[in-house]
């Protein structure tokens, strides 16, 4: 039906356009107008000219775009991670070492997150279907003529909190010689303290290996040998890139304090590493990382750890330099400032499962990307065309029908550009989902999360994932060129298909 009634309305405007220069040039000819000219002019020269259209339409769908499909899904494929050779071939089915590793997945052993909507999917999808009026007009934040700002703000967020661990460590940094009278920034504040919850909560998760990730007590027998070294916690942090070098110091090392606390894990196996960027850039990094983990037959685990806030007044006015702020009349295209923190601590497959575990764990399978020829936000059509080919290598990774999908959760918001890219996308590979209902844009209601959204619709798929439901789909189009998108899943893994022998960029060859 969508089809016909597009077709119609092309026929439409084929017959005004033929229609009107022919009615003008016999009206300013004065042309005795006869029957033959009637049918030749008005019925015939339309028909051919909606039929040529039609055929140069079907030349195009057939010819330029599979070509271009078939690019972007090759440059979708990840890389192999550099360092260390490709995995042994898989057994199944004959596939080879190159697509055991695109078909691997990664455990997730805890996730956490601290949003202004609330700290699971369920209570995401509940504000969203309620249509609570979030984000709103904020209390203080002014824009340049004086005006509330709409924001995500975190409610409650509580800095006192954040200062019993932080000034000591601001203290010693500041009795430094030539340190002067430092400080964090308000902004850099606000997205520790919104880290510290999440932070926290991941800990009590990795307690239940212990005996995997903690030193052995005073008086305990050794450990043998064979067993190797203690597995350390690998953790990719990412704040604001405009974050202070101070900030990232002092951040370094409250992090390392804080997960060491709650994870019982000693602070001399806790390495941190700077993961700048965007949600992509960061999953990026952390699939090279877990590879090369797993060529190197290491048992490291990967934390990934994301905080931000823009509700200070610095970063707002850099937003209105930008002409990125929302504002309902004269930026309605623009973005909604917001704060929230997200960890996630992944594993390889065979992570053995914990013992307070009520059920199955999650995995993540890993991520298909690929880049748009121009950033998001320039003027022209916005097409969803790469996005449809990084779903597909998403989907074929796993395997699994797009149509099989029940939701999609992404970093998106209800307007913009990125919006319509998405939901174009949505259409194009998961029709059956409504848009209302079944796909959870983040930022709608906790405003703009840069890094920390992707990381948040990870942490939220793998908290609501079920084994007696189909995996769930998480995509970013927060990064104006990047786009990412994997699957989260819960239950036992998928057996090798025939199917999933061949890696996306052959498939789509």
């Amino acid at each position: 039906m969508k089809a016909f009634f597009k077709g119609l309305a092309l026929f439409v405007l084929v017959v005004i356009a033929v229609w009107f220069p022919v009615l003008w040039h016999w009206q300013n000819t004065n042309r005795d107008v006869s029957v033959p000219d009637i049918i030749w002019f008005l019925v015939v020269l339309p028909l051919v000219a909606y039929l040529v259209l039609v055929l140069l339409r079907w030349a195009w769908r057939s010819v330029v775009v599979p070509a271009a499909g078939t690019a972007a899904a090759t440059a979708a494929t990840p890389p192999p991670a550099a360092g260390g050779s490709k995995a042994p071939a898989a057994s199944s089915g004959g596939a080879s070492g190159e697509a055991a590793e695109r078909h691997r997945l990664f455990a997730v052993l805890a996730a956490q997150v601290c949003l202004p909507a609330g700290s699971s999917l369920m209570a995401v999808e509940n504000a969203l279907k309620d249509g609570k009026l979030q984000p709103q007009l904020d209390a203080e934040l002014r824009d340049d003529e004086g005006m509330p700002v709409v924001c995500g703000r975190l409610p409650e967020l509580d800095l006192t909190v954040l200062d019993e661990t932080l000034l000591p460590l601001l203290e010693a940094a500041r009795a430094q010689p030539e340190a002067g009278q430092l400080g964090l920034s308000p902004a850099t504040a606000r997205a520790l303290a919104a880290l510290q919850s999440p932070l926290i909560g991941v800990g009590p998760a990795l307690l239940g290996w212990q005996d995997i990730l903690g030193d052995p007590l005073p008086g305990a027998p050794p450990e043998p040998a064979a067993n190797g070294p203690k597995p350390r916690l690998r953790v990719l942090l990412n704040l604001d890139v405009h974050t202070p070098a101070f900030d990232r110091q002092l951040a370094e090392q409250w992090v390392r304090l804080e997960l060491s606390k709650s994870s019982r894990v000693p602070e001399a196996r806790i390495q941190i590493d700077w993961a700048p960027g965007s949600g992509a850039a960061l999953w990026q990094a952390a699939d090279r990382l877990l590879m090369t983990l797993a060529r190197e037959k290491q048992r490291d685990l990967v934390v990934l750890a994301a905080a931000h806030s823009d509700l200070d007044e610095q970063a707002l006015q850099r937003w209105q330099s930008q002409n990125r702020l929302f504002k309902a009349q004269a930026n309605p295209k623009g973005q909604v400032p917001g704060e929230g923190a997200a960890v996630v601590v992944l594993a390889q497959s065979d992570w053995p499962p914990s013992p307070y575990a009520n059920g199955p764990m999650p995995f993540v399978h890993r991520p298909a990307w690929a880049d748009r020829d121009k950033p998001v936000d320039s003027a022209g059509r916005i097409s969803s065309q790469v996005l449809e080919a990084v779903i597909d290598a998403a989907l074929l990774a796993a395997p699994i029908d797009g149509k099989a999908l029940e939701r999609l959760v992404s970093d998106a918001d209800r307007h913009g550009p990125r919006n319509g890219e998405l939901f174009g996308a949505v259409l194009a590979k998961t029709p059956q989902l409504d848009a209302l209902e079944d796909v959870v844009a983040l930022a709608a209601l906790c405003g703009h999360q840069a890094t920390t959204g992707f990381l948040a619709s990870v942490a939220l798929a793998s908290e609501a994932a079920t084994d007696d439901k189909p995996p769930l789909l998480v995509v970013t189009v927060d990064d104006p060129k990047t786009r990412l998108a994997l699957l989260v899943r819960r239950g036992p893994l998928p057996a090798p298909t025939p199917a999933s022998a061949a890696s996306p960029a052959k498939a789509a060859a």
